[in-house]
């Protein structure tokens, strides 16, 4: 199956969506008949913006024997890159059996790797033919069913695509469907307009003789009582004026005297709304001809031509261009309209806009459990709900998927959007009835008020990124985000594009921190520490980027560089300072690297390539990694320590590691967090947890280490209670080799005096 779209980093999202309005402009000024064209334009400037080799259109269709087929529609092709749409025509459906499934769902596919497609994969072939290397696409759905594709294909390299050439490639395959959609229902009522001219030309649908002077009726044919439901008679003795639709007395009183002002000629008047016996309107479509000079007409004749039909289905049509067809609320392009219009009301009111993207929590279990239909069940009472309790001119749309976005007009404050989310939280926690069984569903809520330089589509994206924050911070939460916020995270996304890159730019360093025996004081080892030196931000604390780098899937090519060069510094200390030998190396794991299927082999590999001792590598993980994956801690650990190496549980006393972890996970060392160690002397009860955790230790013949020590105090008391060893700024601080190496520790054969 194809992958599911990667974790949005944010690096190209706020320039890619500034051409957004641009490219969606395209299908706004084109003429129905060159909507070819428009699609064809739009692809091109697509693919430039998005920086891709290739942008296309495929179209389904089914053949006279029955047979669905793709074609081949469109293509873009950036400089060098070879056109194929000539050989893509008529493909069977099957060569993308893989993509109907997430297609039919609303769902892109992602190929990162089409080298890595296994053989028996149908669309190999195509794609390894046409140099393709990765490749994302977006379905075109319309009434529920998939009528296409459009795709973005890199063919000079292997490529990721970010979150903001995802949202760049929705929102125009969207545009692309509604104007699609829009031209064949334009098309067929043209078609049926031609067929209501040639009937017109025998046969008006309704022809009426006006007075020259006062208006009224002179003559009514006898269409009127099919059309209106009135008898002619009866219609010709009523005024005009009380038939006519209150909007289009206006505009058809000055059509009707630009035409007695004339030369006679036939002037087309505006189409206009004409009541029915019966209450309802019916839309007439009219020329009027001035035949006052004819002396057995003499006053003003007006051929009119039922389209109600044609009004109803623009009406309609348009309604589903901006409407969601699961839910019937607004959808993307309507929210982006109605954002825009509240911000500039909110220009000349008081008050300002807020926006709430939410997002159901663990949506995807019900779905998975109870079947799409009744996951789609739940979207349309959940949007039902929503609807229900805001206000009349705020908006609700469906984002997509299990996304709606909510725009609060005219708030007076934060606290105000704040306290409305709230409400809207708790009234969506109520059970939903589904197929006679209550299920509850919690919401995340991310909060964005704007200002008087807010743009739509960044306030979406703000409000997006806040949502995902509350998801991050445990689910069932409301984050906000204010313009200090929208900096910080502006500088983060920033920092995790750049973040790949560090060891080729040579910007990452290490520094190590030695490890005492706290019984002789002798240095018996180091803890090797990451360190980011940004060419423009200089040091980049740990605490910022490490994060980051988990979230964004840099960690374990961090991880990698920081274990073959804190090996390869052993060694040399090795081979310059006489029984250094006899010291470990620490190196800390990450989740994301304990799950890598290739730890295991990377870590053989640099041991190999430093040529020191296995048993001298302590790989050291927090409690709260070891228990994210219990399952894959048991076992990868289990084969590093076949490898012969070490492992340390770090922070101990913080997480929730049990009696029965200990047992079953092959530890080598106990870790004391900081926290404890900072309130020995001050705290006794920090005495007795550290107590604790040392019995624990030499219960289970564990070697014991105490970070964070910076007083002699600190020192004395881990001392009394039976530490063997410690770490922290009161020892030494993490420093680069050259200065470790001006140390009075480094010389093995000297005393343990330390700086």
């Amino acid at each position: 199956m194809p992958t599911t779209w990667p974790p949005p980093d944010g690096g190209a999202l706020p320039d890619l969506l500034e051409h957004l309005p641009v490219l969606l402009e395209g299908f706004a000024a084109f003429d129905n008949t060159e909507l070819h064209t428009a699609i064809g334009d739009v692809l091109a400037r697509l693919g430039q913006v998005a920086g891709v080799d290739r942008t296309y259109l495929f179209r389904t269709r089914v053949l006279a024997d029955g047979t669905e087929v793709v074609d081949n529609t469109h293509e873009w092709c950036a400089p060098g890159i070879e056109p194929h749409l000539d050989e893509l025509q008529a493909l069977p459906i099957g060569v993308i059996e893989h993509w109907l499934e997430p297609f039919r769902a609303g769902r892109e596919v992602y190929l990162p790797r089409v080298a890595a497609l296994s053989e028996d994969r149908p669309e190999r072939e195509i794609l390894t033919a046409q140099g393709i290397r990765s490749l994302l696409a977006m379905p075109l759905i319309a009434a529920g069913a998939l009528v296409g594709f459009v795709g973005f294909d890199a063919v000079h390299a292997e490529r990721g695509f970010s979150a903001g050439e995802r949202l760049l490639l929705r929102a125009v395959t969207d545009a692309i469907g509604s104007a699609q959609l829009r031209q064949q229902a334009l098309e067929e009522l043209s078609t049926r307009e031609r067929r209501y001219r040639l009937l017109a030309r025998h046969s008006a649908d309704l022809v009426v003789t006006l007075d020259p002077v006062d208006g009224r009726f002179r003559e009514v044919s006898p269409s009127a009582a099919r059309l209106l439901g009135w008898d002619p008679k009866q219609l010709a003795a009523t005024d005009p004026g009380e038939h006519l639709h209150p909007e289009d007395l206006t505009p058809l009183n000055a059509a009707m005297a630009a035409a007695q002002a004339g030369s006679g000629g036939e002037v087309r008047l505006p189409d206009y709304r004409l009541r029915h016996r019966d209450g309802s309107w019916r839309w007439l479509q009219a020329t009027a001809i001035d035949l006052r000079h004819e002396p057995s007409v003499g006053g003003l004749v007006i051929i009119g031509h039922d389209i109600t039909e044609r009004k109803t289905a623009e009406a309609r049509l348009a309604y589903q261009a901006l409407h969601d067809p699961l839910t019937g609320l607004a959808n993307r392009a309507l929210l982006l309209d109605r954002i825009g219009n509240a911000l500039e009301r909110a220009q000349r009111h008081e008050g300002t806009v807020a926006v709430v993207f939410l997002d159901l929590d663990r949506f995807k279990v019900i779905n998975d459990s109870l079947g799409h239909a009744r996951g789609d069940d739940l979207l349309r009472a959940y949007a039902q709900r929503l609807a229900a309790a805001l206000r009349g001119g705020d908006t609700v749309a469906r984002f997509g998927g299990d996304e709606f976005v909510v725009v609060l007009d005219e708030v007076a404050d934060a606290a105000e959007a704040w306290a409305t989310t709230q409400r809207l939280l708790a009234a969506l926690e109520v059970p939903f009835e589904l197929g006679g069984e209550q299920h509850r569903v919690t919401t995340s809520a991310g909060v964005v008020l704007a200002d008087e330089h807010s743009e739509p589509h960044v306030l979406l994206k703000d409000a997006d990124t806040a949502m995902y924050q509350a998801k991050a911070g445990g689910r069932q939460r409301i984050v906000s985000l204010d313009a200090a916020q929208r900096v910080q995270l502006v500088e983060e996304a920033e920092l995790a594009r750049q973040l790949p890159g560090i060891t080729q730019r040579e910007e990452l360093e290490i520094e190590y921190q030695p490890i005492f025996s706290l019984g002789d004081g002798g240095c018996v080892g180091y803890e090797a520490l990451a360190r980011w030196e940004h060419p423009t931000l200089g040091r980049v604390a740990p605490g910022r980027f490490i994060p980051l780098a988990e979230e964004h899937g840099s960690i374990a090519m961090i991880g990698r560089a920081v274990l073959a060069r804190a090996l390869e510094q052993l060694a040399a200390w090795d081979r310059d300072v006489v029984g250094h030998d006899q010291r470990f190396m620490t190196v800390n794991l990450s989740v994301r690297q304990l799950v890598h299927d290739r730890l295991v082999l990377e870590v053989r590999e640099a041991i190999a390539a430093a040529g020191v001792a296995p048993s001298r590598l302590h790989l050291e993980l927090t409690e709260s990694t070891l228990m994210a994956e219990p399952g894959a801690s048991r076992r990868v650990l289990g084969e590093l320590r076949e490898l012969g190496v070490r492992i340390a549980i770090d922070d101990f006393g913080t997480g929730y590691s049990s009696l029965a972890s200990l047992r079953e996970l092959p530890v080598d060392t106990l870790k004391i967090d900081r926290s404890f160690v900072t309130g020995l002397g001050s705290d006794p009860r920090h005495a007795r947890v550290i107590a604790v955790i040392l019995g624990l230790a030499r219960e289970f013949g564990l070697r014991s280490v105490a970070e964070g020590i910076e007083t002699e105090l600190q020192h004395r008391e881990l001392t009394r209670l039976g530490c063997q060893a410690g770490q922290g700024f009161g020892l030494a601080r993490p420093a680069p080799p050259a200065v470790l190496e001006a140390q009075t520790f480094m010389p093995i054969a000297r005393n343990s005096s330390r700086t």
